[in-house]
């Protein structure tokens, strides 16, 4: 047997193509230019999809990039990442060591629970032993940490350093096929490209592509071009060029095959166009031709028994097989291997590759082979195969497959082996993980009853509950849960109240607020006396929905209930308090009873720090709420410790429905502080995981929290953009995060001149009686709106809403006077009344000051600076807007930095000369920012840059105005000094 190309079977030359030739050379020249795109090379079963991506890697092979090729296999789906596994194992296995070796432990570890070339010793690491249980508390210690969206993070940092300089081409084959994993991975990198030069070529079949990949690969244009490589039929005379043929010989095979070039040639191998099916369809979805299935069939059936016997053993064994693993699964000896082999390669059946591993010459070979026999022909099979890989110490996760298609009812064995492998992948691959939970359920339900086998089976169903849950299928992981529910026993109920809790927490995902209300309310009646602990879970329960229906008054109420019942000294009785109080304190800053959330806020905290983590991993719930009250009391740091560890126990126990939402409260603590770096972050990962989970709500409410910090860092076209999003996305009764992404939207047109735009998109919002925010954000909204109303010229309405933002100061809060403040000296420096102006100023930073809220101290010096310049008094201007521009540059505020910067340049401070190099300046820029300042240093409009690194020019208009302010330039002329003569 005679090898072929590296990693495919060979390919003859190309018949054809030319315009289709002419789009993968102009991708490449493009991308080389810098940017990322996206080729999806589409078409129907056998058109050359394949052909034409092994061209693409020849391309860019001669030119000297790094090229990454993967293929999905339809008898592999339940592999997870097996796409990127057969892309990149390979090159981690050789030129990867030294890569990995550079990377951080911790994206080491991630990249070794998926890649067995980055785990330590080449195998798999071995997570826990137990499955992590999402939906329910679980015992304290069982630990699985990883977040998939790390993973994702994990693989794109991997492929940035693997290309260094070179251009990176990924070519991914096949991509209907992909498992879940795969998918997910692939629509991370597309919408979070790697940070070089990247050409992603994608094929597959679009009538067979699952609406997420297709969904995927469409929205990729938000983040880089993509172009479709549309494959149609092959010509009459191309088709007679292709078969070595005249043209007036080949009028039946070409009506046959529609000028399908794989369809021609296996047409023209049997010399016949009759119709012979298959006994299995080779492709339903595909809809290959009756002909073509039979010709198929014809290939196969007529080889020898033992050739046929090897042909499915290659089928069964994968996209490639070695030879070791084609005599363990045929169960023949060698030597009888090694024949069989050889007629199958004479046959052009299956193609070497210089690994010395085998493939069959296309997917639709590979099927008619495995489809083409018994179905208890391939159960032995796989039963082989899944033996031989268990004596070569495979994972289980690498047999599961296998025993998932071999397994008979009654064994147990086969059982706990599947239930192992979800459990080991239900962090990675949770769709898969639920499959595998399924099959063990299946294979359980049809064994014959012994004493263990409910409990058993109460045990898969939450696994697979959980799994659901993870991989954004909620619906049917609530109705799995609505199921546990009905077959628990009702007494002793502790199960059956936890289930019942978990399936609330998933319904108030789904935004069923008056579904889980309801089944709250049932089982709190249905719940015998002498059960306190489960009494007070469901009432906390309940007064946390009728917060989220916007019925504060009856949240009050049944909190206060909570707090009557969790009167015991166990620890059970201290969290539940805890919660209880937090949903007190919460409903309490809505309706501005600030001194009684105060109150009652140190009870649940002290609860909360009593508590250790494994305790509180029984009740996590309970820190939710208090954080909440935290956010309204101004005890940001307070909220950021809770939520820290809050997420830190989260992520250690399992308990991933919480993450999301402790994310987004985390990032809101860090953008009161003045700590936009750190809330961006947070508002990044809880995007990330909110997208895996399909969670509208949770995508509203990160998508708020990045609204929220990319206006202060001046991302305003970003923050209009998201916001526009959760207001339609939003399905919540009561959508607090689109009303408040509204108003960042509205800030965000008031900071770029549009007031009155930004007026109207505030009042539409929350309207004029502000009733729908808590009362401590309420002097924030109208110092925006007096703040709108003077940049209109609108002194007599800025006073009605400054006035306004005076009444709803809450007595005890520090920020509420603050805002009040500003408000009012916003309009006396309107009024020409400076002095009056910079007092009031001065009055509010000492306010913000005293609650560390940093980034508003720097808006009210810089305010003062404004206020004191016009007095005349110089220095004392200069100082104030000293202080706002440090407050600025360290929190990440670009936005305000660009104002303080030409605030000092009005009043004539000492700046650096434009032309006079700032070290530290320049390296201050992103990547992306060196990039643009030099494109635009060169002369290069906002449009010309646009074209030239594949973004629009909105985008490099917000870069710009970032390099301006770290640069401390406000023109391009200062620019190019500034940056001075530059390498492309």
């Amino acid at each position: 047997m005679t090898p072929s190309s590296p990693g495919r079977p060979g390919f003859g030359a190309i018949v054809g193509r030319v315009g289709e030739r002419q789009q993968l050379a102009r991708a490449l020249s493009d991308v080389t230019s810098g940017g990322c795109r996206l080729l999806l090379v589409s078409g129907d079963p056998g058109i050359g999809k394949t052909r034409m991506l092994a061209e693409l890697a020849d391309l860019a092979g001669r030119g000297g990039a790094l090229v990454l090729t993967g293929r999905a296999a339809e008898f592999e789906r339940d592999l997870p990442f097996g796409l990127f596994l057969d892309a990149l194992d390979d090159e981690l296995q050789s030129s990867g060591k030294a890569v990995l070796d550079q990377l951080p432990l911790q994206q080491r570890q991630l990249l070794g629970t998926v890649f067995p070339a980055a785990a330590q010793g080449g195998g798999l690491t071995e997570p826990a032993a137990d499955i992590a249980l999402a939906l329910l508390p679980r015992a304290a210690g069982a630990e699985t940490s990883i977040e998939r969206f790390r993973v994702h993070r994990a693989v794109r940092t991997v492929l940035e350093r693997l290309a260094g300089d070179r251009l990176l081409v990924l070519i991914l084959d096949d991509c209907h096929w992909a498992d879940d994993a795969s998918v997910e991975l692939l629509d991370h990198l597309l919408r979070h490209p790697p940070r070089c030069r990247a050409l992603f070529a994608v094929g597959l079949r679009p009538r067979q592509a699952s609406a997420r990949l297709t969904a995927s690969l469409y929205s990729a244009e938000a983040s880089m071009r993509m172009e479709l490589v549309e494959l149609e039929p092959l010509s009459r005379a191309e088709t007679a060029q292709l078969l070595g043929m005249r043209i007036a010989e080949i009028d039946e095979l070409y009506a046959s095959s529609g000028g399908n070039p794989f369809y021609a040639q296996a047409l023209h191998r049997v010399g016949s166009t009759d119709a012979r099916p298959l006994a299995l369809p080779l492709d339903g979805a595909g809809g290959v031709p009756t002909a073509v299935a039979g010709a198929l069939r014809s290939e196969i059936i007529r080889l020898p028994e033992q050739t046929r016997q090897v042909a499915l053993a290659a089928a069964v064994a994968g996209e490639s097989c070695s030879l070791q693993q084609a005599i363990d699964i045929s169960g023949l000896d060698e030597p009888r291997t090694v024949r069989a082999l050889e007629e199958l390669e004479r046959n052009d059946l299956i193609r070497m590759r210089e690994s010395g591993q085998f493939a069959f010459r296309h997917p639709l070979v590979r099927a008619a082979a495995y489809l083409g026999v018994s179905e208890q022909a391939r159960v032995e099979a796989h039963r082989r195969a899944a033996a031989a890989a268990e004596r070569r110490g495979w994972q289980v996760v690498e047999r599961a497959h296998h025993i998932e298609r071999s397994a008979q009812p009654g064994d147990h064995a086969a059982i706990a082996a599947l239930t192992e492998a979800a459990a080991q992948v239900l962090d990675r691959a949770p769709a898969i993980a639920a499959d595998w939970a399924a099959s063990a359920l299946r294979l359980l339900s049809e064994t014959p009853i012994d004493s263990d086998q409910p409990e058993r089976r109460l045990e898969l169903l939450t696994h697979r509950a959980t799994a659901l849950f993870m991989s954004g299928q909620l619906i049917d992981s609530r109705a799995i849960l609505h199921q546990l529910r009905r077959e628990l026993p009702v007494d002793p109920p502790v199960k059956r109240v936890a289930v019942a809790v978990a399936c609330a927490r998933v319904e108030r995902l789904l935004g069923l607020y008056d579904e889980a209300y309801a089944m709250m309310r049932d089982t709190l009646s249905s719940l015998q006396p002498g059960h306190p602990d489960e009494e007070a879970s469901l009432t906390c329960e309940i007064a946390m929905l009728c917060l989220l229906r916007s019925e504060v008054g009856q949240a009050r109420e049944w909190a206060v209930r909570g707090l009557e019942l969790a009167t015991g000294t166990t620890l059970a009785a201290r969290l539940h308090a805890a919660a209880a109080a937090g949903v007190l304190a919460s409903s309490s800053t809505i309706l501005a009873d600030i001194h009684h959330a105060a109150e009652i806020l140190p009870t649940a905290v002290a609860s909360i720090d009593a508590a250790t983590d494994e305790e509180l991993a029984l009740r996590l719930g309970a820190i939710t709420g208090v954080v909440r009250a935290e956010l309204a009391l101004e005890r940001f740091d307070d909220a950021i410790r809770h939520s820290e560890r809050a997420l830190t126990i989260a992520r250690r126990t399992g308990q991933r429905q919480l993450v999301p939402n402790l994310l987004v409260d985390k990032s809101e603590a860090h953008y009161w502080r003045g700590q936009l770096d750190e809330a961006f972050s947070c508002a990044e990962d809880a995007a990330e995981m909110a997208h895996l989970l399909k969670v509208s709500e949770l995508q509203v409410a990160a998508s708020t929290a990045l609204c929220r910090a990319a206006v202060i860092r001046g991302q305003l076209d970003a923050a209009i953009d998201a916001a526009s999003w959760s207001v339609k996305t939003s399905r919540a009764p009561d959508p607090y995060y689109a009303r408040e992404a509204q108003v960042q939207a509205g800030y965000a047109h008031i900071i770029a001149g549009q007031q009155e735009r930004g007026i109207q998109e505030i009042l539409a919002a929350v309207g004029e009686e502000q009733q729908h925010l808590p009362a401590s954000y309420r002097p924030w909204i109208f110092e925006l709106l007096a703040f709108a109303e003077v940049g209109r010229g609108r002194l007599d309405e800025a006073r009605k809403w400054a006035d306004r933002a005076v009444e709803a100061a809450p007595a005890g809060l520090r920020r509420g006077a603050a805002f009040a403040a500003m408000a009012h000296a916003h309009i006396r420096l309107a009024a020409g009344e400076s002095a009056e102006a910079a007092e009031l100023a001065r009055s509010a930073a000492q306010d913000f000051g005293a609650v560390k809220m940093q980034i508003s101290v720097g808006r009210a010096q810089l305010l003062a600076g404004e206020a004191l310049a016009r007095s005349g008094d110089r220095e004392g201007a200069l100082a104030a807007l000293g202080i706002a521009k440090d407050l600025f540059a360290r929190g990440g505020a670009q936005q305000v930095l660009a104002e303080v910067v030409d605030s000092q340049r009005r009043i004539g401070a000492r700046m650096r000369r434009a032309g006079a190099p700032s070290n530290a300046g320049l390296d201050s820029l992103t990547t992306r920012e060196r990039e643009i300042a030099s494109l635009i240093a060169r002369g290069l409009s906002n449009k010309q840059v646009a074209e030239r690194i594949f973004v629009s020019p909105k985008t490099v208009e917000s870069h710009l105005s970032r390099i301006y302010a770290k640069l401390g330039v406000t023109s391009r002329t200062a620019l190019a000094l500034t940056i001075g003569p530059r390498d492309d």
